[in-house]
């Protein structure tokens, strides 16, 4: 998508996403072999949600984060599930009447880059596999220390390169050779599963993205791998300012 407008950039992968949203939630089971469940889940208990705290959720896709966190913390406030594709937005919504959860759960259209929300108005923030496909991701971060209260967090989990002389390797070749052609099939588009390896091969460096959270206000905490580096899960507090040290998390 280089050479391209931000904007055509941004429209190009809301319309891709509003596509795949049909088969969103069984592809991420599928390629993940049903992992991608769990990475929410312990990232989000690790966040150390605040009773009577409200959450928002940016890039929320069809709302599991945000289900992930009610069940964690059933006694929040409320919980915002924000993303730019109508079509997820709708499959979350179906998702959080089914479930019937205790926590009272928002779905809504909004960008990353432009949040539709006071200043200091949640106490935690999270964007799971949605920082990459944001085109300004500086900006977003920005936006979401805006509407964070002071110490409160933020999670970002996201997908990584993992090294190792071995498992690096075999995951490059699952990653960008058979993934595309099953998430294709399944899907009907392969053009959204070879992007998804492109965009992380084209996404900040571990250092790099901690550099734009720490010039957005942000404080890192700590950062834990996920499946030996497949995926990594970002925590930081707002207004604060030290090293963070990535650990194993298993």
């Amino acid at each position: 998508m280089s050479g391209k407008s931000a904007e055509e950039r941004r429209e190009n992968v809301r319309r891709m996403f509003d596509r795949i949203a049909p088969r969103y939630d069984l592809l991420n089971t599928i390629l993940s072999f049903g992992q991608d469940r769990r990475w929410r889940k312990r990232s989000v208990r690790k966040l150390g949600l605040p009773p009577g705290g409200v959450l928002l959720d940016v890039a929320a896709g069809t709302g599991d984060v945000a289900l992930a966190a009610a069940r964690a913390c059933p006694r929040l406030k409320a919980a915002i599930a924000l993303d730019f594709s109508h079509p997820m937005l709708q499959l979350a919504r179906r998702k959080i009447k089914r479930i019937r959860s205790a926590v009272p759960i928002l779905a809504a259209s909004a960008d990353a880059t432009s949040l539709p929300l006071a200043d200091e108005a949640v106490d935690a923030v999270t964007i799971a596999f949605g920082i990459r496909n944001v085109v300004d991701v500086p900006r977003a971060l920005a936006e979401m220390a805006r509407v964070l209260r002071p110490g409160g967090r933020l999670l970002i989990l996201e997908f990584a390169e993992p090294g190792g002389r071995m498992f690096g390797p075999l995951f490059r070749w699952y990653f960008t050779r058979m993934l595309p052609r099953i998430g294709g099939l399944i899907s009907g588009l392969r053009e959204a599963y070879e992007y998804l390896p492109r965009s992380v091969g084209q996404f900040f460096k571990p250092q790099e993205l901690k550099h734009l959270m720490r010039k957005a206000g942000f404080h890192p905490i700590g950062a834990d791998k996920y499946s030996c580096g497949v995926v990594i899960a970002y925590y930081c507090e707002k207004s604060l300012s030290d090293e963070m040290g990535v650990s194993n998390g298993g």
